[in-house]
């Protein structure tokens, strides 16, 4: 990277839709600030964005970066890069070329190089082998492409069409030859020399045909096993970063940020990463505690009367208030368990509603069943966690784990970590993903007519626009919306405008302000805290209609995959229910809070809009996926589409079907774990002491089945990657797949129909 300061020379390209490169980015900058160099974050939606920004660069950039985006593109081809363009001085075209063909990339000197730092795969071979121009950071994943590399280099030095050339001139020769023998020889003695011949050892130019045919077909192979993801961009860039001794807590937390946000698709990817994370905290946490000690115990022995109980307090600098380390726990998969109610953390998590099926009246009612079975009422269990009863709160986790594996709930509490921020308290690893997700899909409060948002007040109440007295806060029966739900102090020039002003602001602006206030939120403890307010209500409507399209028979199976397709009636009739739960943050008492806590509630009531975010729609249809894929035997793959009526197409995304990783031995590992819980709190000290051995025992033997669990786990491939683009070009439509994700989609109206049929008749033969 180059170090003048004087203009920018470095240039980042993100993906706007990846938590994991946000944080990616987010590291690198801060480590660019510190070290006073000049670049430029440029997000991009997609790869015509990412080529249209590019196509705008400066001469003067010397390095790209590119997070999140390009490893599964020919990028040089892509982007119409002549490297020639970029040779250094002392470097002319014949000695570049000639480097080239002896695959001496390294050695061709130019005046730009770009870097690749994403975990999506497979590789492009033409990044990893053919470019001279194009770095990637690589996971040790290519080192077991073998036979692609040997396949790649060969290929790209036959000449083009020399295959077919030589298959002809060879069928030539042979025809002359056998006319020469009939004329020369009698039949016998031909027919001999024919015999002879086939029996000989392959010339030359069979051998070239037959390698040239084996190689294409390895390629290919490689090309169609479909997409997956195999590592966190952001624990790249942590390493990168440790390398060079750049080691911090902050730039740590993101690096666990990155990893937990693709948990819920790739566990295996998550689980791969856990224990160097947790390594590297345990070991950076260490010395922070130890600094902190230090500079405690200097402090008081130059002031006076310095305690020696308070000292010894301070060890245990992770219960100090002011702390704001980071810690590895036991985190729950129920959504935002610390920041909302039991029993609504239980109802919308993800895990708990497809293993307990929450969407049927069953399902609701085994809720409440596994609540009396912990011996927690149903008050209780809708109180906010902040006002729970606190001897409640000690002895959750031996509850949950006592009864969680009679509900074949063996995942609800996993691996994790929780940062610290002071006096504010806590936040786990998952909640923080779930917050800085929703700043991320959330369409902000539509705009005045400067571009500036209407001021807020609380309860999401707006001012008037002729600046009459707004309503008091916590007046009886008022809060700011009629009995439809409607704004009542918005009227209806004022709303007219508005809309025109949100119908002119394109997708891609939308989504690359959600960018920067995800970005911006993962060094803000209050824009996450409000980030939670609005993960919430986008949860509560993917479970409102997750549990309409199951309960409507809505997924179809077509061969070997499902599909649910979101006609027009079903979008454009979409709207979020206002939630009518007794939550601090927007009950009639919240004049106390701050209005950065505050959600404007009714901004969500679009659900049409919602439904062309590509976020949005992939988080149902994974919510659907593992209804699914408990509800069936057979684990498919699923394809979600939803109708955008402004534009007469279809946004389809799809999905790789789930695996299962249920354990029977965990379970019984887990009993026994609670069991010895249970027996240390009731019985004396000695039982206490055995109960902690056997404790220990069974965490080992814990640890040691995870170890091979993850191990076990498949690669999730996503082979709807291949099949769109092999289908769009079977059946000549016109489609637009420009996500980072290759497998979603844009296609018109009509030829949906024409679509699902390719899916279908190539899904024989590759899913």
């Amino acid at each position: 990277m180059s170090l003048t300061h004087s203009t920018c020379r470095l240039a980042i390209f993100v993906s706007c839709f990846s938590i994991d490169a946000i944080c990616s980015s987010k590291m690198l900058s801060e480590y660019l600030k510190k070290q006073f160099i000049v670049f430029q974050l440029i997000p991009v939606v997609g790869y015509i964005d990412m080529k249209e920004k590019f196509m705008k660069l400066d001469s003067d950039i010397m390095n790209v970066i590119l997070i999140g985006c390009g490893a599964t593109a020919d990028l040089e081809s892509f982007l119409e890069i002549d490297f020639t363009e970029y040779l250094a001085p002392d470097m002319s075209t014949e000695e570049a070329q000639r480097l080239l063909s002896m695959g001496k990339l390294d050695e061709v000197k130019l005046t730009r190089k770009i870097y690749v730092v994403d975990g999506h795969r497979p590789w492009n071979l033409d990044n990893l082998y053919g470019s001279p121009m194009i770095c990637c950071l690589d996971d040790n994943s290519a080192a077991e492409l073998n036979t692609e590399k040997e396949a790649f280099y060969y290929l790209i030095n036959v000449p083009e069409g020399a295959s077919a050339d030589e298959a002809e001139s060879e069928e030539s020769e042979e025809e002359v030859e056998d006319l020469a023998d009939d004329d020369e020889l009698d039949l016998e003695e031909s027919l001999d020399r024919k015999r002879n011949r086939s029996e000989h050892k392959e010339s030359a130019k069979k051998k070239r045909k037959r390698l040239i045919d084996e190689y294409h077909e390895a390629l290919e192979s490689y090309y169609q096993q479909g997409s997956t993801l195999s590592v966190p961009s952001s624990h790249q860039v942590y390493d990168l970063l440790s390398t060079i001794g750049e080691l911090s807590i902050d730039f740590l937390w993101l690096a666990v940020i990155g990893s937990r946000s693709l948990r819920d698709v790739y566990h295996r990817v998550y689980d791969m990463v856990y224990p160097g994370l947790k390594n590297e905290m345990q070991r950076l946490q260490s010395e922070n505690d130890s600094f902190s000690m230090r500079n405690d115990q200097a402090s008081r022995s130059n002031g006076a009367n310095g305690s020696t109980s308070s000292s010894l307090l301070d060890f245990n600098v992770s219960k100090r208030a002011d702390n704001t380390g980071l810690q590895s726990c036991k985190e729950y998969t129920l959504f935002l368990l610390h920041h909302w109610t039991l029993y609504d953390a239980f109802f919308y998590s993800d895990y708990v509603n497809s293993k307990c099926h929450l969407y049927s009246n069953d399902g609701r009612r085994l809720l409440k069943t596994m609540f009396a079975r912990m011996g927690i009422s149903l008050i209780q269990a809708n109180q906010n966690w902040h006002y729970l009863d606190l001897d409640l709160k000690k002895k959750l986790d031996g509850l949950i784990l006592r009864e969680v594996g009679k509900f074949n709930l063996t995942e609800v509490i996993i691996n994790g970590f929780r940062r610290n921020y002071g006096f504010h308290g806590s936040i786990s690893s998952g909640d923080y993903v779930e917050a800085v997700q929703a700043l991320l899909e959330y369409a902000m409060p539509q705009p005045y007519e400067n571009g500036k948002s209407k001021p807020m007040l609380n309860n999401g109440r707006r001012r008037k626009d002729d600046g009459k007295e707004k309503r008091r806060d916590g007046e009886d029966g008022d809060d700011g919306y009629d009995e439809n739900g409607e704004d009542e102090d918005d009227d209806d020039e004022g709303a007219d405008e508005v809309g025109k002003k949100h119908d002119s602001r394109t997708k891609n602006e939308q989504f690359i302000a959600g960018f920067w206030r995800a970005y911006d939120a993962l060094n803000s403890y209050e824009s996450v805290i409000r980030g939670m307010e609005i993960a919430k209500f986008q949860q509560q409507f993917i479970f409102e209609k997750g549990s309409e399209i199951i309960q409507k028979g809505m997924v179809k199976t077509q061969s070997k995959f499902k599909v649910v397709i979101l006609n027009e009636s079903f979008t454009t009739n979409s709207s979020i229910t206002r939630s009518n739960i007794n939550d601090s943050t927007f009950n009639k008492s919240a004049s106390s809070l701050k209005d950065d806590r505050v959600v404007d509630i009714k901004t969500f009531g679009n659900g049409a809009s919602m439904f062309q975010n590509p976020l949005i729609l992939t988080k149902l249809g994974n919510w659907i996926l593992n209804v699914q894929a408990d509800l069936d035997e057979g684990l498919l793959p699923l394809l979600i589409g939803a109708y955008n009526s402004d534009t007469s197409t279809y946004l389809i995304c799809g999905l790789p079907s789930r695996t299962s990783f249920e354990d029977e031995d965990e379970e019984e590992e887990d009993s026994d774990e609670s069991d010895a819980i249970d027996t240390e709190d009731s019985d004396g000290e000695g039982r206490g002491e055995s109960a902690k051995r056997r404790k220990t025992k069974h965490s080992k033997r814990r640890k040691q089945s995870k170890s091979d669990k993850v191990k076990q786990q498949k690669v999730i491939l996503n082979a709807f990657s291949v099949l769109f683009e092999k289908v769009t070009q079977e059946i000549s439509i016109q489609a637009r797949m420009d996500s980072f994700q290759s497998a979603i989609i844009e296609l018109r109206k009509e030829d949906l129909t024409k679509f699902l049929d390719g899916l279908t008749r190539y899904s024989q033969y590759m899913l």
